[in-house]
């Protein structure tokens, strides 16, 4: 019997610090991680992967990460998108959630939040 393949995620982040720490936890914890720092650097590595799930945050360089649930979802809707934020507002929080992220997490997070969600 051939062995489960990893879940693979993808992290887009433009923090390296962030990035990293988010990377060697779901690493840590068996997932197949892969980062991105803008939104258009992450909807190549989702056109050229397979990937079971997002975990972006809301500001990036190029665009929101708003804008990115948006364009990935009018590829692939069943794809959980989690969004990240350090600049939280109920409003953000609700955009976010109406746009199809599945969960919005404030930084700094607790790990155990951010692994529970993904």
């Amino acid at each position: 019997m051939a062995a489960a393949r990893p879940e693979r995620l993808l992290i887009i982040e433009d923090d390296p610090g962030v990035s990293e720490v988010v990377t060697l936890l779901l690493s840590r914890e068996g997932y197949f991680v892969e980062g991105a720092a803008t939104v258009k650097e992450g909807l190549r590595r989702l056109a050229a992967g397979d990937f079971d799930a997002v975990v972006t945050d809301l500001k990036l360089p190029d665009a929101t990460g708003l804008d990115l649930v948006r364009l990935v979802h009018e590829k692939d809707r069943g794809l959980p998108i989690i969004m990240m934020t350090s600049y939280s507002s109920l409003e953000s929080a609700i955009a976010a959630l109406r746009a199809g992220a599945v969960d919005y997490i404030i930084k700094p997070f607790d790990n155990d939040e951010l692994l529970h969600s993904v």
